[in-house]
């Protein structure tokens, strides 16, 4: 069973059991059992095959109305770039372009950082639980708001974005008179880049 199967028996399971009819689904962010490049690289493949499942279903005429996609990887993948910037774990100091496709895939060697000597079966890189960047003997190093342990996300930092962005998703389908797939597609788009993108949040977002 491929992935594009996984997912497509996913949304027809949710449909099925909750009847739902419109279905977000998150992008994969960094986990600590990404382990190598080539792993790195399987999960971008992965986001990019949720995208086009989501879009397929969407264009069909089926029971499921609408796919979503809640870019929840980009925004971590930016988060954890920043901090690595912080971490001095770039050895160049020039602006990446957060819109440019697979640019996260082109740093991998950034992303996936960790500590030389570690007890820890998944360890996590040093930009997803590191606020300093640890000595070469050291097996742990203060910790940042980001994630505990690799795994799991920080409420705090990552909450509200998050659900915002859900409630702005649902909102593209059921704020409207008449969605139609076009005005969907580009509301989606607008509310992951308020959300789950580290652009500046407008004024205008909160006017009626």
């Amino acid at each position: 069973m491929n992935n594009a199967t996984r997912i497509n028996e996913a949304i027809e399971t949710t449909y099925r059991v909750v009847g739902a009819t419109t279905i977000i689904i998150p992008t994969l962010p960094l986990y600590n059992n990404v382990k190598s490049e080539n792993d790195w690289k399987k999960v971008a493949q992965i986001n990019r095959l949720i995208r086009e499942v989501a879009r397929n279903v969407t264009e069909s005429k089926s029971d499921i109305q609408y796919v979503l996609v809640q870019e929840f990887g980009n925004l971590t993948n930016q988060v954890l770039m920043e901090n690595a910037k912080n971490l001095d774990l770039i050895t160049y100091s020039r602006d990446i372009d957060y819109s440019q496709q697979g640019w996260e895939v082109q740093l991998a060697n950034v992303f996936l950082q960790r500590p030389s000597k570690t007890t820890r079966q998944w360890p996590p890189s040093h930009a997803q639980v590191c606020s300093t960047f640890p000595s070469s003997e050291a097996k742990t190093c203060p910790g940042v708001k980001i994630s505990p342990d690799g795994m799991h996300w920080c409420v705090e930092t990552f909450g509200a974005r998050f659900t915002a962005s859900i409630a702005c998703l649902l909102g593209c389908v059921y704020n409207v008179a008449r969605p139609t797939n076009e005005s969907v597609q580009k509301c989606m788009q607008r509310c992951n880049d308020k959300f789950m993108s580290l652009a500046m949040l407008s004024d205008e977002m909160f006017k009626n």
